[in-house]
């Protein structure tokens, strides 16, 4: 196995990921559509990638010392979600539409 690359996202830094989840059909459309969601555990937030590796946006930043973790994507579902488990805080499952 050899390193293709690193995802990074700038402003992001010194704080480790929790979990990563692949939007197939979005990566499917190529650079500039949502392809690789990613939890960012300490900066409560979420990470959002092109299938290039590309920050397209961050989203979810007030989750509260909640500790955002896995992400499981579901695509089969119409629109299609992504499931945000919560470390710590309420121990909440967060919902989020994909709107694909």
């Amino acid at each position: 196995m050899t390193l293709q690359d690193v995802f990074s996202a700038p402003g992001i830094t010194g704080v480790a990921g929790g979990g990563m989840g692949f939007n197939v059909p979005g990566c499917a459309l190529g650079p500039g559509n949502p392809c690789l969601y990613a939890t960012e555990f300490n900066y409560q937030t979420l990470a959002i990638f092109d299938d290039t590796g590309n920050l397209l946006s961050t989203c979810g930043s007030s989750y509260s010392d909640s500790n955002p973790e896995s992400i499981p994507v579901d695509t089969k579902s119409s629109p299609g979600a992504i499931y945000v488990g919560q470390a710590d805080g309420t121990h909440r499952i967060l919902k989020f539409n994909l709107g694909l």
